[in-house]
């Protein structure tokens, strides 16, 4: 090769500018992958997060629709008390009078359900137990009175709410065992 870069009979080779220019485009190549592979994880972890959300609301929706939400279903009307740290519900199901309290705790929510009477159909009867419910820290209650969450006209009914403000998320239940407040 010659001091110029011009190439003599006999040799073969890239020149010091084939071989920048080579390293150059394989850099804007590399770069780019880099970008869509990063934008590609992005997405993926903003979908599972959204996934777990949704999960999140759904178990938390079901189990508040079956535990206070229907206590003394049927029955005479339970009363239910609400602080932002836990709901108490008292009814009466089969002429035994049962308790239930979903408590906000480390790391999710735990209901316990109890009877008064501590005979094996009394606390049947009661749904007695108790479940933890791994739904994460944040949780706190409110109670908005006199909702349409039936969506029946002219009556209404209150609802229970389960917010989470970290975790954007918000979760009712209609207590419709309890009409007209």
């Amino acid at each position: 090769m010659s001091v110029r870069g011009e190439r003599l009979s006999g040799e073969s080779g890239l020149t010091m500018v084939e071989l920048l220019v080579s390293m150059v485009i394989v850099a804007i190549v590399g770069l780019a992958a880099t970008e869509v592979l990063i934008t590609f994880y992005q997405g993926k972890q903003q979908a599972m997060v959204l996934s777990n959300r949704v999960a999140t609301a759904a178990m938390l929706d079901d189990v508040m629709d079956h535990t206070v939400a229907q206590s003394g279903y049927g029955e005479a009307a339970p009363s239910i008390s609400v602080t932002a740290s836990s709901v108490a519900a008292a009814w009466s199901s089969a002429g035994h009078g049962c308790t239930g309290v979903m408590k906000v705790t480390q790391g999710g929510m735990a209901w316990t359900a109890s009877s008064a009477a501590a005979t094996s159909t009394a606390n049947a009867s009661c749904g007695a137990g108790s479940a933890f419910l791994p739904v994460g820290d944040g949780w706190a209650f409110s109670m908005q009175p006199g909702t349409n969450c039936n969506y029946n006209a002219g009556t209404t009914f209150p609802e229970l709410v389960a917010t989470n403000q970290s975790a954007k998320l918000e979760v009712p239940a209609c207590l419709q065992n309890l009409p007209g407040q």
